[in-house]
């Protein structure tokens, strides 16, 4: 309805000074007892209010208002409209009421998510908040935690929708989530703090990061968290995660171990700036944690340390892990060997090393996570033996053959962010009597290798390349002339 305007006199409505404004008979009928309207008193004055009785129809002024602007008793101009929202206050934890009539009108349930908009000191937010239902007395209440920053503030609000439920499988069962805007859902999970989701990305998408987490990730705890080596890592690591949490809140910090006793100062100058000139979303008020160490470093030491990244919201952990799941049942279900080379090149990315002599690929993992490897690398049609070099260590070696074997496939994958660890790998097949025969820099070889590029379908019975060789041999080309 438009607005409606009259004049009347304030009366006083209690002790503590709150005005009342009664509506003019002819007026009355446009408006109901306990609906909301928004009133401006003197064309200057907003304020929100409920119908109410007393003694005629018409809205408190609160007290406040009415004496700073010396209302009470006094003429003043209204113009007054129904609205569709309603007026209330923020709790101190950031939780508002819903009017019962309109909570009942929009047949709200317990844990439905809704869309609302609230203006604060004429500020919009919106929120996407988890309906709360309660008994109290003969009434039933409903509520939902709007903005803790918000707290002890008073706003007008409107609830815009009640959100839609989007089919992702099975991957959030057990979670409650609504669809936002066809790109993005909320997800809740119990008393965790919610994550804005990416409804777009698919699965084929995320084998490769998804295998790099599995490696460097925090899979357990309290909190999500990844370690990226390189720089090429922590900007991928970054871009990825910002795809699959649309709300990222990302705290990262530079850990180095230090095993020649330098000056902490000078150390964290020279590695802030190093990581913030090569990686563009860091600032320099990174934090640097500084490691002292006595040992001498290994060879798979960093000399720039490393990228800690973290969330912590343990949903974005948990999320995480329901997307490892539903990527082993995607792999499993359907034999997707893509997939799962994707998968294993990423956990390469993280666990993966070059051995010394023979260009072997090795992998460290544990005993609760070896089987899960395995069974990846049996999909994936990679061969490969397990060795078992502790009570806990389990490596399990890719070697020189297979390497060769499948490098169509493997040299675009391996390594793809971490340059140190693929000019190793071209260096030590450059090495090997096996790739030095397949390139023709060396005219001859055993009998016992020729042999397995015979089983391998690499040479012909005559000692030809076939048509798989020339492939080989040409990715091998491609792969060693990077």
């Amino acid at each position: 309805m438009q607005i409606v305007e009259f004049e009347t006199v304030v009366k006083k409505a209690n002790a503590r000074g709150a005005g009342f404004v009664s509506i003019p008979k002819e007026l009355r009928s446009h408006f109901v007892i306990n609906s909301q309207v928004k009133a401006i008193l003197n064309s200057k004055i907003p304020i929100y209010a409920k119908i109410r009785e007393f003694n005629s129809l018409g809205f408190y002024i609160p007290y406040n208002i009415a004496g700073q602007f010396n209302l009470l008793n006094n003429l003043v101009k209204v113009g007054i409209e129904n609205i569709t929202g309603f007026y209330t206050s923020i709790g101190e934890d950031g939780r508002i009421y819903l009017p019962n009539s309109l909570a009942q009108k929009l047949e709200l349930k317990y844990n439905d998510i809704i869309e609302i908009e609230g203006f604060i000191s004429g500020i919009k937010k919106v929120a996407y908040p988890m309906i709360s239902v309660r008994k109290k007395g003969t009434t039933t209440e409903y509520s939902c935690l709007f903005n803790r920053k918000a707290a002890g503030t008073s706003g007008f609000f409107k609830i815009i929708r009640k959100l839609d439920f989007k089919s992702f499988g099975n991957l959030l069962d057990g979670l409650y989530h609504g669809d936002i805007d066809g790109i993005k859902s909320i997800v809740y999970f119990g008393n965790h703090h919610p994550i804005l989701i990416n409804n777009k990305m698919q699965i084929k998408e995320l084998a490769h990061y998804l295998g790099c987490y599995f490696a460097d990730g925090t899979k357990k705890g309290n909190n999500w968290g990844i370690c990226a080596s390189t720089f090429e890592q922590a900007n991928y690591y970054y871009k990825m995660h910002q795809l699959l949490i649309k709300d990222a809140k990302i705290v990262a910090t530079i850990s180095f171990t230090d095993t020649e006793n330098k000056d902490n100062n000078n150390l964290t100058t020279y590695l802030t700036g190093l990581w913030c000139g090569n990686v563009a979303y860091l600032s320099r008020a990174i934090k640097v944690r500084i490691i002292k160490s006595a040992s001498k470093p290994s060879l798979k030491t960093n000399k720039f340390g490393c990228l800690v990244m973290k969330e912590n919201r343990q949903l974005t952990q948990i999320y995480y892990n329901r997307l490892l799941q539903f990527l082993y049942n995607e792999v499993k279900l359907k034999k997707d060997k893509e997939l799962a080379l994707d998968f294993i090149c990423g956990i390469l990315e993280g666990d993966g090393s070059v051995s010394s002599d023979h260009g072997h690929l090795t992998i460290s993992t544990n005993k609760e996570e070896s089987k899960a490897l395995e069974d990846m690398l049996n999909y994936a049609g990679l061969k490969y033996y397990v060795r078992v070099e502790g009570e806990n260590k389990i490596c399990i070696h890719i070697g020189l053959l297979e390497i060769i074997r499948t490098i169509v496939i493997l040299k675009d994958r391996i390594f793809k962010y971490y340059p140190k660890r693929r000019k190793l790998l071209r260096e030590r097949l450059l090495n090997t009597a096996s790739v030095m025969f397949l390139l023709g820099k060396n005219k001859k070889t055993s009998n016992w290798l020729i042999g397995q590029f015979n089983e391998m379908n690499i040479l012909d019975r005559i000692g030809n390349l076939t048509k798989f060789g020339v492939e080989i041999k040409n990715s091998l080309k491609d792969f060693l002339n990077e």
